[in-house]
């Protein structure tokens, strides 16, 4: 299956479906204008002459109703149909590496803490996780962003590799979620839901709780009986007043009950949606039957007690903010039983959420990974090693870089070659290569298919030292924090997984005395552990500390030509070091006037 033919056949199917959409729109709002009119004409008539009996209205009105009704339903197809048609027509955008225009990046998510990942561009626009992110929830994203910066164990990626093969071709399942709403908005957060879950109760007293259903009677009987008795007023007054004191008593528990509970709907529709959604699958693969085996409880399904909190929650927020409805909330004293019943939803209903949420982010977080396993046919998911530390990557490719761009490299580094030590020009490649390594094991540690024709690894502990910049505010040097960086690095070696470290032009901003010395204790004391490594520099005097490490380090190297005044570069990875440099010729291109002779004098 052509990922591009594909979406191109099921693009043209929808865009057919939508034009006879359309037509029988246009049909039924003729028919329903046309039967407005003719029972406008009919009401006159019978009004004005009365030569008909007033039960001949009903046919007509009956008819006007099924076509307003059926007119509804249209447009809500309509709508849909218009939502796949985009579906499949970003899809295709996507295909053409302009999948950094669509989604979420996943900003929020940002951590400057983090090992990794802002070096490897793993969350922010054109990030990893805007290339993966197919989610419709909060949920899902969180998962999402949790399982790139948290790599898990061989056995739960494998699990999810297997649910990725299964979800991969499920491209029905796929449109249909993303169909079921308009895009996530960024302030729906169904992570408010567990917040509320987790809320104890601020009791109501059942005393006050009675006194308010006594006074909702007497106002009741009190209004009946005025119009029906023409009793006075005074009785309906007072207990109106009882409940305006009742309401008023307990004003901060309403309105901070209210708030709560508003803001734990946030998002909930689509939560119900995708639950549904899960509901009717019938799925093959371990991981996907657990994620369903968790939506078990007895009686209704989370849908459904979803739905009914959603109704009581709504209700609830009605009887205050709504003009209409908030009259006779008040009157008939709606918020304390509305209070006690969601209260009581939470105590009986609340403990099972964390589960149903688990299982939505989960699901939507591997469907994520199962559309980006579809749409790059040419990837593959990677063998997870027992033993190690290993990576061995056979044409791998960076991510992030359009497919006709990117040159796929050999890369191998295991316990005869813990070391590789990376020289090259300016723009040669030699940083790419890195995030090229460190992106793929994100993928692959995550569950993800990989950018390579093969990747065999054990699961590592990440470390990168890339993007590391001084600050003014902090008072610290570019030298300060290069070697702060390096001691969480060294710091990370001594966890349980063995490190894959990145660093990139190791220890810059000191002279090359003190660097060359500086990078070889380094190095050593990281080769020593349970660690492998790859380093770059510019510098080629540090291209000999592989000499010095045992036979455990080798040099590699990328080259560049100078061809009529321009710089040219291949991205292919070699074997030794790097024999010259286009530090001059590049200052030169940009015009800046280098007389190397007079240098010389």
């Amino acid at each position: 299956m052509v990922p591009s033919e594909e979406y191109r056949s099921r693009l043209r199917d929808r865009q057919q479906r939508l034009q006879k959409l359309e037509r029988w729109d246009n049909r039924i709002a003729t028919l329903r204008g046309l039967a407005f009119l003719g029972l406008a004409w009919l009401t006159f008539v019978v009004l004005k002459w009365q030569s008909f009996p007033e039960s001949v209205l009903s046919a007509p009105a009956a008819l006007l109703l099924l076509l307003v009704v059926a007119h509804g339903r249209i447009r809500v197809h309509i709508d849909r149909m218009h939502r796949a048609i985009g579906h499949y027509q970003t899809g295709l955008e996507r295909l053409k590496d302009r999948w950094a225009e669509f989604g979420s990046d996943g900003s929020r998510y940002r951590d400057a803490a983090h090992p990794y990942a802002n070096d490897l561009d793993l969350f922010g626009p054109s990030s990893l996780f805007q290339l993966l992110n197919r989610c419709q929830t909060r949920l899902g994203e969180d998962c999402l962003a949790q399982w790139l910066k948290q790599p898990a164990d061989e056995s739960e990626i494998a699990a999810r590799q297997q649910a990725v093969s299964e979800l991969a071709p499920a491209l029905d399942l796929r449109e249909t979620l993303d169909v079921l709403h308009p895009p996530l908005e960024e302030t729906r957060d169904q992570n408010h839901l567990q917040r509320w879950c987790d809320t104890a109760d601020e009791p109501v007293p059942t005393t006050l709780l009675g006194l308010t259903t006594l006074a909702a009677v007497a106002v009741a009987v009190s209004l009946y009986a005025r119009f029906a008795f023409e009793i006075p007023w005074s009785f309906f007054l007072v207990a109106l007043a009882v409940q305006i004191v009742i309401v008023a008593s307990r004003k901060p528990l309403i309105k901070g009950e209210t708030q709560a509970v508003e803001r734990a709907l946030e998002g909930i529709d689509e939560l119900v949606s995708v639950l549904r959604l899960i509901e009717r699958q019938s799925h093959r693969a371990p991981f996907l039957k657990t994620l369903q085996q968790r939506l078990v409880v007895d009686g209704r399904t989370p849908a459904e007690q979803l739905a009914r909190l959603r109704n009581l929650g709504n209700l609830l927020s009605n009887s205050i903010r709504n003009q209409f409805l908030a009259p006779l909330a008040l009157a008939f004293g709606m918020h304390l039983p509305l209070i006690r019943r969601l209260q009581r939803w939470r105590a009986s209903i609340g403990a099972h959420v964390a589960n149903w949420l688990k299982s939505v982010a989960e699901w939507e977080a591997v469907l994520s990974l199962a559309a980006h396993r579809f749409e790059f046919p040419g990837n593959c998911l990677p063998t997870v090693e027992l033993d190690g530390p290993r990576f061995v990557g056979n044409r791998l490719r960076h991510p992030l870089l359009p497919r006709e761009q990117c040159v796929p490299n050999d890369v191998r580094i295991d316990l005869d070659h813990k070391l590789l030590l990376i020289s090259g020009s300016n723009m040669s490649g030699k940083s790419t290569l890195l995030r090229t390594v460190g992106a793929n094991v994100v993928l692959a540690l995550s569950g993800a298919s990989v950018h390579a024709d093969a990747l065999s690894l054990s699961v590592v502990q990440l470390g990168a030292a890339m993007r590391v910049n001084d600050s003014l505010i902090d008072g610290k040097s570019l030298f300060y924090a290069v070697v702060t960086r390096l001691k969480e690095i060294v710091d990370l070696s001594e966890g349980d997984r063995p490190l894959l470290y990145l660093i990139d032009e190791i220890l810059p901003g000191t002279n090359s005395h003190d660097r060359r010395m500086g990078a070889e204790a380094v190095l050593r004391n990281l080769v020593a552990r349970n660690t492998l490594g790859l380093v770059t520099t510019h510098d080629l005097a540090l291209t000999r500390i592989a000499d010095t490490l045992s036979g455990h380090a080798i040099n590699l190297h990328f080259e560049d030509h100078l061809e009529q005044g321009r710089m040219h570069f291949d991205y292919r990875l070699r074997e030794g070091v790097v024999t010259k440099s286009n530090a001059l010729e590049l200052m030169k291109m940009i015009g800046l006037e280098i007389d190397v002779a007079s240098k010389a004098h």
